[in-house]
């Protein structure tokens, strides 16, 4: 039998059996169409995410911090601080004379859905300015978004990290986000461990996203056991 010859019965074989094949095969296709277009979305949200970081920096723009800060989410600055910066000649103004500057912490208060604070106790009160972290997360559509999760370095490794984060669960949950995203920097190992506690699952490499499914629970307390008052 030429080889010819050999490949023509094969195919003609591998077509007489297609009936038989239908079902599962169509099972696999479905399955691998399924994963792809959920790696598409995924690599989707993590791609705008990094060009909506990429493009958000311009260098007529700056972002203070307080001295020895590493970083935006361990800085907190007074308010009578946010006032000097405003007063500084380098500050650009408008037409007006009014300061182009603005604190973040107070413009996110009034932009997004959710915003809590978390006390500073009394022995610590006096040295934290009466602010020990905050967290502020806002839905879209059936996704939800921790915009930003902040503990002063001196109120670390309490729980309130953790609870402030349960509260923003909680908020985008209750307002029907199926799924949450945050992201942080990549040498952030103390919040990427909280986040991965909390079941959130990294996905995206250059800007690291983490993303956490809600689902429905039976009462509250058991979706989120480790909630406490603020």
């Amino acid at each position: 039998m030429s080889t010819w010859t050999q490949v023509r019965e094969i195919t003609l074989m591998n077509l007489r059996s297609i009936p038989e094949r239908l079902g599962p095969s169509l099972v696999i296709v479905v399955g691998i169409a399924g994963v792809v277009g959920v790696l598409v979305a995924l690599m989707s949200m993590s791609a705008g995410l990094t060009q909506t970081l990429g493009s958000g920096g311009r260098v007529d723009q700056a972002v203070v911090t307080r001295g020895g800060a590493n970083g935006e989410l361990a800085s907190f600055l007074s308010v009578a601080s946010v006032t000097l910066v405003k007063q500084d000649p380098a500050i650009a103004r408008a037409e007006d004379g009014t300061p182009l500057a603005s604190g973040e912490l107070i413009e996110l208060m009034v932009t997004t859905g959710y915003f809590a604070v978390a006390e500073a106790a009394d022995e610590m009160a006096a040295s934290l300015s009466g602010l020990a972290g905050y967290v502020c997360a806002d839905v879209v559509g059936d996704v939800g978004q921790v915009i930003r999760l902040a503990v002063h370095p001196a109120a670390q490794r309490l729980g309130i990290g953790r609870t402030l984060l349960n509260e923003a669960l909680a908020y985008c949950q209750a307002n029907g986000a199926s799924r949450v995203v945050i992201n942080t920097q990549e040498d952030n190992t103390a919040s990427s461990g909280l986040y991965e506690q909390a079941g959130f699952r990294r996905v995206g490499r250059r800007v690291p996203l983490l993303v956490r499914r809600l689902v429905e629970p039976a009462t509250e307390a058991s979706q989120f056991p480790n909630r406490r008052p603020l």
